[in-house]
C-alpha cells in the first residue's frame, strides 16, 4: 500500500507512522482484553466502563460465593422422591405440587428430603415456583435441546424459582437503614460508603437495596414499556466483614452498579428469624 503525504519532513513521517500504528495496536489490544482470564491457575479480572460511560471501574463479580454452602462444596446427590413429566400448557401447578409433596416428607439425618426430577421436555411455567423447605432439590435431565427446559411465560418481571424460608421478607431492623453515599458504586465492588451515624457492625446480616428513580427509566427510554421504579427496586443479601468509619466491607461483591444520579441505594440490617435457604 502506498501512502502519500503533502506536508512535513518525509523522514519525520516515516518515524512517526510506525509509532502511531503501534499505539493503535496497543489500543486495539486493550479494547479486546477479556473481562476475565485464567493466569497461572487463577482468575484475573479486568475493569470496564458501562456503555456511554468512561469510568472503567466495574468488573465481573466473583460468583464463586453463589455455590452450595457458599461455593467449593460438592452438591449432594439426593434420591428421586417424585418424578414429573411435561404436559401441554402451564406446568407451574404440576411442578409446585411435586415440590410441596417432597417438602412434606421427613428429612434424614442430614436434613435432606429428596429430589423432584423433571423429565426431559419443555415446561411452560406461568409464574413463580417456590421451594420453602430445606433439603429439597429440583433436578432436570439431560443437556442441550433434548433436555429439561423451563420457559417463564408470565409477561412481567418475576422470579422463575424462589427459595425462601418461613420468615417474611428481610425483617428489616428498625432504624438501621442508611443511604449509600458512594456516588458511583461499581459492579463487582466489595466496599460501600454509607451516611454517617450508622450502627453497622462486623457480622451484621444486611440488605443492599437498589432504589432507581424516574431519571433512570427515562435515560433507558423504558417508560414506553411500562417500567416503574418500584418494579426495579432490587435487593441483595450480604454480610459485613469489616467496618472502617463509614466504609463497610462486604463478604460478596455487588452485582449491579448503583449510581446516585439514578437513585442510588440504601443499606439496612436484616434479622430473618425463620428457616432460610
Amino acid at each position: 500500500m502506498k501512502i502519500n503525504f503533502t506536508y512535513g519532513n518525509a523522514r519525520s513521517v516515516r518515524l512517526i507512522l510506525p509509532v502511531f500504528i503501534l499505539f493503535l495496536i496497543q489500543l486495539s489490544a486493550l479494547a479486546q482484553a477479556p473481562l476475565v482470564s485464567l493466569q497461572n491457575g487463577r482468575l484475573v479480572y479486568n475493569h470496564y466502563a458501562n456503555e456511554r460511560q468512561q469510568n472503567a471501574v466495574n468488573r465481573v463479580p466473583d460468583f464463586s460465593h453463589a455455590g452450595y454452602k457458599g461455593g467449593g462444596v460438592a452438591l449432594p446427590v439426593l434420591p428421586v422422591m417424585k418424578t414429573v413429566e411435561a404436559v401441554t400448557g402451564d406446568c407451574r401447578a404440576l411442578i409446585q405440587a411435586a415440590i410441596d409433596e417432597v417438602s412434606a416428607g421427613t428429612p434424614d439425618a442430614n436434613g435432606f428430603r429428596g429430589a423432584v426430577l423433571l423429565k426431559a421436555g419443555v415446561y411452560s411455567v406461568e409464574g413463580t415456583l417456590f421451594i420453602r423447605t430445606g433439603g429439597v432439590v429440583l433436578r432436570g435431565e439431560g443437556t442441550g435441546l433434548n433436555s429439561t427446559v423451563l420457559i417463564a411465560t408470565k409477561k412481567e418481571q418475576h422470579n422463575l424459582i424462589t427459595l425462601q424460608g418461613t420468615g417474611s421478607g428481610y425483617a428489616e431492623v428498625s432504624g438501621s437503614r442508611a443511604k449509600i453515599t458512594t456516588p458511583y458504586l461499581p459492579t463487582g465492588a466489595t466496599t460501600v460508603d454509607v451516611a454517617a451515624g450508622h450502627t453497622f457492625q462486623v457480622g451484621n446480616n444486611i440488605v443492599i437495596q437498589r432504589t432507581p428513580n424516574e431519571a433512570w427509566i427515562d435515560t433507558l427510554d423504558m417508560r414506553q414499556y411500562g417500567w416503574t421504579v418500584s418494579g426495579y427496586r432490587n435487593t441483595y443479601e450480604r454480610k459485613i466483614i469489616a467496618v472502617q468509619g463509614n466504609t463497610l466491607t462486604l463478604d460478596i461483591p455487588v452485582v449491579d452498579a448503583l449510581e446516585n444520579a439514578y437513585g442510588g441505594g440504601d443499606v439496612f440490617k436484616s434479622n430473618i428469624t425463620g428457616s432460610h435457604q
